[in-house]
């Protein structure tokens, strides 16, 4: 049974629970007044709370449980002096608050060591991704570089300049791929030690496009790639420049990585409420349906090789994710394997320049 399902119980069945047995107790002690017993049961029901994992059930217990106590005070008769039980009722109340903040206080403890395990867990899941990519996807493509350039190397030393084509394709091909993935490398790392700021600022959708897409249509042109911005006119956003440029600029490269020879890639937008959605949408492999689940999270195996055996890491789509969230939106993917996938993430809308329909 996982441990949500087991919280769920807690919470739907043992809290309602230990408030009748609170009530039990009262009951018992009313008609067979056990004096100084019942204080020890209701510290005991104060106690279990701590299996709710709830820091406000104890309080709220103690709170009954003295309501319960002046209850008893006041309509109980006893042959005692006043004072005397009120002193006696007193102690009792002061022994079970001090056992509802010692309760409070366990669970609050134990809810931070929790929340502190899972932080350390991840960050040892990211030392072992940063790891991974360090010691295999920036070595291996280094072993291409070499070798691609050995050949270079001899057919210019050769003067056989008809068969440098394909290892120069390969070689930028290669010093692209290994660029990327050290860039994305630096910036997930910078992403995970909070050295990453957020200024956001009225932006022209596409002018930024633009601005990014003449980086990629190198690397779409050797594929034979065609890009489309069919991006609505006129469209402003409000984020941060640097966090939207990175989005785009993966997102954009994960499809040409993505894409056969010859495909198709399309940017578009729509508008909603406050927010624009952006899609980059290829024709290209697609993805497996247990692959989709795991794109956007860190230490999951995200990536495959691409048409062209492009080499990738995941943590471009890492990053998206942690960006989008960053800039207040949001981003998931659509595939179908074969027939393409198209990725979506939304930003806050800026202004319109001019009145546009979606």
């Amino acid at each position: 049974m996982s441990n949500m399902n087991e919280n769920q119980i807690y919470e739907a069945i043992i809290t309602p629970l230990l408030v009748i047995l609170t009530i039990v107790v009262f009951i018992i002690d009313y008609i067979l007044p056990i004096g100084t017993v019942a204080w020890v049961f209701y510290a005991l029901i104060i106690i279990l709370s701590l299996k709710t994992k709830k820091a406000n059930l104890p309080f709220a217990l103690a709170g009954l449980c003295t309501l319960l106590i002046l209850m008893k005070l006041i309509f109980h008769s006893e042959d005692a002096v006043f004072l005397l039980r009120l002193f006696n009722r007193s102690t009792g109340v002061l022994f079970i608050w001090l056992t509802a903040w010692f309760a409070k206080t366990k669970i609050t403890c134990a809810v931070i060591l929790n929340e502190r395990s899972l932080i350390l867990e991840q960050i040892l899941n990211d030392k072992d991704k940063m790891i991974s990519i360090l010691a295999h996807d920036l070595k291996s493509p280094f072993l291409g570089l070499f070798g691609y350039s050995e050949i270079l190397l001899k057919e210019c030393e050769n003067k056989n300049f008809e068969n440098v084509a394909y290892p120069a394709r390969q070689l930028y091909a290669l010093s692209k791929d290994t660029y990327e993935t050290l860039n994305n490398l630096l910036e997930w790392m910078q992403l995970s030690s909070g050295r990453i700021d957020y200024s956001p600022q009225i932006l022209s959708l596409n002018e930024l496009v633009e601005e990014i897409m003449r980086i990629p249509l190198k690397r779409a042109f050797l594929k034979e790639i065609t890009l489309q911005n069919n991006l609505l006119p006129d469209i402003q956003v409000y984020a941060d420049k640097m966090l939207l440029t990175t989005m785009l600029r993966n997102l954009i490269n994960n499809a040409i990585k993505y894409t056969y020879p010859g495909g198709q890639i399309k940017l578009t937008c729509s508008l909603t409420d406050q927010f624009v959605e952006i899609s980059v949408a290829d024709n290209g492999k697609g993805i497996d349906p247990a692959l989709l689940a795991t794109l956007f999270k860190s230490g999951a195996k995200s990536s495959e090789p691409g048409t062209q055996s492009e080499k990738g890491t995941g943590l471009g789509l890492v990053l998206c994710k942690e960006f989008a969230m960053k800039n207040h939106g949001d981003i998931w993917a659509e595939s179908t394997p074969g027939k393409g996938s198209r990725f979506v993430f939304t930003v806050p809308l800026g202004k319109l320049r001019k009145q546009v329909s979606a």
